[in-house]
């Protein structure tokens, strides 16, 4: 299985919310249960597998860059 990361439009929103370094379980837990939404609402038109992957891959990201930025900047 392929899947694709930065497929469309959304995909720059969902990065973007995963560097959002405050109330990181609040957001997680809102972006999963809107992402779960998402999906079982489109999987049969045209969200798949691959895409839902995708997304949570971009969240992941995001919050990895963001991680990485915040301890850039408490360096000592």
């Amino acid at each position: 299985m392929i899947v694709k990361v930065f497929d469309n439009g959304k995909s720059i929103i969902h990065f973007i919310v995963g560097l959002i370094p405050a109330f990181k379980l609040p957001i997680f837990l809102g972006f999963l249960a809107y992402e779960l939404i998402e999906f079982m609402r489109l999987y049969r038109r045209r969200e798949g597998v691959k895409e839902f992957i995708g997304d949570l891959l971009e969240y992941a990201l995001g919050r990895c860059f963001g991680s990485l930025i915040m301890e850039a900047i408490t360096w000592p």
